[in-house]
Order: structure tokens, then C-alpha cells, then sequence
């Protein structure tokens, strides 16, 4: 992690990591299986994803997904959010 508190040239940047933090995840399947190749399977990550704000307290932003991993971009929404590993676990 950078410390941002010694840039002289970035002041806010320190307010901005620490108050509305994003985070990016990558998922990977057990084994690398390519099982995320597939409609359905993009339909269902997708409703996971667009349910998490109400059920976890966290907004998916931005991802991507490949036959063995996910990435995607996510960030605590609120004070009712859950850890990031109770989030995505």
C-alpha cells in the first residue's frame, strides 16, 4: 500500500482511499475449471451481483468474466455492509 499521507502533491488522495474505498477481486474456480464459459452461469453472477447492495451492503461495479476466473470491481455502500469476505464468500 502507498502511503499517501507523504505526497505533498496529493492531499485529498489519502481521504479518498480511507472514506470510498474500491476494491478489485479476482475469483478464480477450484481447480481452474473452465465452468464459467456459459449463458446461465452469467445470468446467475449477474443476479448475485445486482442483489448484494440490499443483501450484503456492497455495489459490483465493472467486470469481467473468463471460462476459469472472475474480476470485478466492488465497494462498501453504506454502514450496513458486511466484510468484503462475507460479501463475496
Amino acid at each position: 500500500m502507498i502511503d499517501v499521507k507523504c505526497k505533498r502533491h496529493l492531499p485529498r488522495l489519502h481521504h479518498v482511499w480511507t472514506q470510498h474505498p474500491v476494491y478489485f477481486v479476482t475469483i478464480c474456480t477450484f481447480g481452474r475449471r473452465t465452468l464459467l464459459a456459459d449463458p446461465v452461469v452469467h445470468t446467475i453472477l449477474l443476479a448475485e451481483w445486482s442483489e448484494m447492495h440490499a443483501r450484503r451492503g456492497w455495489s459490483v461495479g465493472r467486470y469481467v468474466i473468463m471460462p476459469d476466473h472472475v474480476h470485478f470491481f466492488v465497494a462498501p455502500v453504506g454502514d450496513r455492509s458486511v466484510t468484503l469476505g462475507e460479501a463475496v464468500g
